[in-house]
């Protein structure tokens, strides 16, 4: 389950259970812009021109849903999971940058890949050496252009400057625990490029958490709010934070300037 905004601020929902990709507009109405029954939707992504893109978990590819309506596969062999360059298995987090490279964690092998727009090919960016079993992605496109990876079985978050092949550790990495200096399984991260802060749904510790640029450990933003499962953070244009709990079925508001969520 995922979040994401387009163009007109209205929210667009990948909803898992309900098998189906929804919008609330901002007048309150909600419409349902895709379903199948045999769709297990998880991250999500709208990019300028409201196409909206997400990871099907069920048949280990990457779609993309045209504002017009049209669906079309990006990545992956449908109902054919493998390793081989052209294949996913499971994929679950994807960011599409401003030059329409499409950066998939394909999870069950344990990969990051990168699809190149206009069929110019796919690389391998991330392997098993640094990752045990990859969550979402995120690029930071006006800072340094960094990708950041949620590693949720190594408890840390890595970030991968532009044609690393390793990544650096920037949040967690000593172990599992409940310590600030710590994660438990992180999932869904966001950078805040103006500040370089990294925002990390710490999902083992049901916590949100803010590691500052260059700290060594985190700030815990969620208060005494139980966050079950976050699948999903993601900011307006406002700068209100949006999380997706999917444990919980409910989306959360943080409110920036305050110390709790709502």
């Amino acid at each position: 389950m995922d979040i994401a905004f387009d163009s007109e601020e209205n929210i667009i929902i990948a909803d898992s259970g309900k098998h189906c990709l929804q919008k609330y507009y901002q007048d309150g109405r909600i419409i349902t812009l895709y379903t199948s029954k045999d769709m297990l939707p998880s991250s999500l992504f709208v990019d300028e021109y409201d196409n909206i893109y997400f990871a099907d978990q069920n048949d280990h590819t990457v779609k993309k849903l045209t504002k017009a309506g049209v669906m079309t596969i990006v990545a992956g062999i449908q109902d054919k999971p493998g390793s081989q360059l052209n294949q996913l298995d499971t994929p679950y987090g994807i960011y599409v940058d401003r030059n329409n490279v499409l950066y998939i964690s394909d999870t069950a092998n344990q990969r990051i890949v990168k699809y190149l727009p206009n069929n110019q090919g796919i690389q391998i960016i991330a392997n098993a050496s640094d990752l045990n079993l990859p969550g979402c992605v995120f690029v930071d496109e006006t800072g340094d252009g960094a990708l950041y990876v949620s590693d949720l079985y190594n408890h840390q978050v890595l970030k991968y400057a532009p044609g690393a092949s390793k990544g650096i550790v920037v949040a967690g990495g000593r172990g599992f625990g409940k310590a600030l200096n710590q994660l438990y399984q992180p999932h869904a991260v966001f950078v805040d490029s103006t500040t370089g802060s990294l925002f990390v749904m710490d999902n083992g510790n049901y916590r949100l958490v803010k590691w500052s640029k260059g700290t060594e450990q985190g700030e815990l933003l969620s208060g005494t709010t139980r966050i079950i499962s976050g699948t999903g953070i993601r900011f307006d244009s406002q700068w209100n934070l949006y999380v997706v709990d999917q444990g919980a079925k409910r989306v959360l508001t943080f409110e920036f300037n305050s110390n709790s969520c709502k």
